[in-house]
C-alpha cells in the first residue's frame, strides 16, 4: 500500500494520478468497482475516474439521468457511508437502480484542510460479502491523498492563471487595475492605471479635485474601487438597468420610468418608492431588485439639471455602437493598419463633434458645481 501511495505523487498529471488512485483502491481492497468523482467549487460534479468499468459501462455510468442527483446527496454526507444493500439504499432515495452491479459499497469523501474536493467509492468486494474496518482505513488514507494533490494542483493552476493575468494586464496599453472585489483595494495595475490615477490621489490635492461621479455597471469590485480609491459617486448606467429590469418584469417595468421625469432628487426616489411598492404584492423579486438599485440608478438626480442627460447612462456605449457598426461593414481587415486608420479615423470624427457641436458639458453648465468660480478659456497667444 506504501507503494501504490508513493506513485500517486510520482505523476505531474491530475487525471493520471486519480485514475491511479482508483485502480490501486480497488486492487487493495479486494473490490470489483472503484469511482473517484471531483467536485468543482459549486460542489457540482466536474470529472469523475473508474476502474473496473469497462468502456460501455463507464458511459453508461457518466450518462445515466439519476446520477448528479444521487451524488449530490452522496456528497453532503457527513463521513464514510458502508453499505451492504445499495440497491435498497437507493430505492429508499426514490432514485432507480437499474445501473447497480454490486450489493455492497463503501465511500468517503476527499478532503483537505476542512474542504471537500470530491468523493471516492468503493463497490462488490470480491472475497467477501461486505468491505472490513481495515478497508475503511485503507481507502480514506487513498482519499486524504487524492484530494492533497488534487488541491495542489488547484493551486498550481490558480498561481499560473494569476501569472498570465498580471503578464496581459502588464503588456495591455490602457489603463488595467485588478481590484479586491470586498475590499476595493488594488491587488495589481499596470503602469498606465498608475499613471492616470496616481495624479488623483496626491496629498496635496483636495477632495474636491477628485471625480464626482463615475458612470458604471453593476459590479461589486468595481463600485467598492471606486469609492476606495476615488472617493467618488458610481452612478450605474441607466440603460443597462432598463434591460436588466425589462428582463426581469417585461412591460410592469416601464413604470420605473416615471421616476426619472421628476424634478429632484426627492421626488424621483418618492416616485421610486411608489413604483416598487406597487409592484411588490405581485412581483416581489422586481420590487427588491429596485430597492436595491434605487441609490446608484438616481445618483444622477443630485447633479444639476443641465448635466442629468450626461450623467444617466455611459456615453462610451454610443461609440462602441459606431466602432461596431462601421468596423461590421469591412468584416475582414487585411491587417493591423488598416483597423488602425478605420478606427482612428472614427475616433478622430468623435472628437471633434464632442468639441463643438455636441460639447459634453459647457463651461456655463459645470460653472455652479465648480470649485473655481472663474471658469473661462485660457487667452490664445498673439
Amino acid at each position: 500500500m506504501s507503494a501504490a501511495v508513493l506513485r500517486l505523487g510520482s505523476s505531474l498529471d491530475l487525471a493520471t494520478v486519480l485514475q491511479e488512485a482508483a485502480d490501486s483502491a480497488r486492487t487493495l481492497a479486494g473490490a470489483r468497482y472503484s469511482l473517484i468523482v471531483t467536485v468543482d467549487e459549486a460542489g457540482e460534479a466536474r470529472d469523475f475516474f473508474t476502474s473496473g468499468l469497462d468502456a460501455d459501462e463507464h458511459r453508461e455510468l457518466a450518462e445515466w439521468p439519476d446520477g448528479p442527483r444521487l451524488f449530490a446527496y452522496l456528497r453532503d454526507l457527513p463521513g464514510p457511508l458502508r453499505l451492504d444493500d445499495l440497491s435498497g439504499y437507493i430505492r429508499s432515495l426514490g432514485f432507480s437502480d437499474e445501473l447497480v452491479r454490486t450489493q455492497s459499497m463503501h465511500g468517503t469523501p476527499m478532503r483537505h484542510r476542512g474542504e471537500q474536493v470530491g468523493n471516492f467509492f468503493l463497490g462488490g468486494k470480491e472475497d467477501a460479502p461486505d468491505f472490513t474496518d481495515a478497508d475503511d482505513e485503507m481507502l480514506e488514507l487513498f482519499a486524504s491523498q487524492a484530494a492533497a494533490i488534487v488541491n495542489a494542483r488547484a493551486h498550481q493552476q490558480e498561481r499560473r492563471a494569476r501569472a498570465d493575468l498580471e503578464a496581459l494586464i502588464e503588456t495591455t496599453p490602457v489603463g488595467v487595475m485588478v481590484v479586491d472585489a470586498g475590499t476595493g483595494l488594488p491587488v495589481s495595475s499596470n503602469r498606465e492605471a498608475f499613471r492616470l490615477i496616481k495624479p488623483l490621489r496626491e496629498p496635496d490635492r483636495t477632495d474636491e479635485a477628485l471625480p464626482e461621479v463615475v458612470i458604471a455597471d453593476d459590479h461589486k469590485g468595481l463600485k467598492a474601487a471606486v469609492t476606495r480609491i476615488l472617493s467618488a459617486t458610481t452612478q450605474r448606467c441607466r440603460v443597462h438597468f432598463m434591460r436588466n429590469l425589462l428582463a426581469h418584469a417585461g412591460r410592469q417595468g416601464r413604470r420605473v420610468v416615471s421616476a426619472f421625469a421628476q424634478e429632484d432628487a426627492e421626488a424621483a426616489s418618492a416616485q421610486w418608492r411608489l413604483v416598487a411598492d406597487q409592484l411588490r404584492p405581485k412581483a416581489p423579486k422586481l420590487a427588491i431588485f429596485m430597492d436595491d438599485a434605487e441609490h446608484d440608478v438616481l445618483a444622477y438626480m443630485t447633479f444639476p439639471r443641465e448635466h442629468r442627460q450626461k450623467l444617466h447612462s455611459n456615453p462610451i456605449e454610443r461609440l462602441h455602437a459606431e466602432i461596431k457598426r462601421r468596423t461590421n461593414v469591412v468584416g475582414i481587415f487585411p491587417n493591423e493598419g488598416a483597423i488602425t486608420r478605420l478606427v482612428g479615423a472614427i475616433l478622430l470624427e468623435q472628437n471633434d463633434e464632442w468639441a463643438v457641436a455636441r460639447r459634453y458639458m459647457t463651461l456655463k453648465s459645470i460653472a455652479p458645481v465648480s470649485d473655481n468660480l472663474t471658469v473661462k478659456l485660457p487667452a490664445v497667444a498673439a
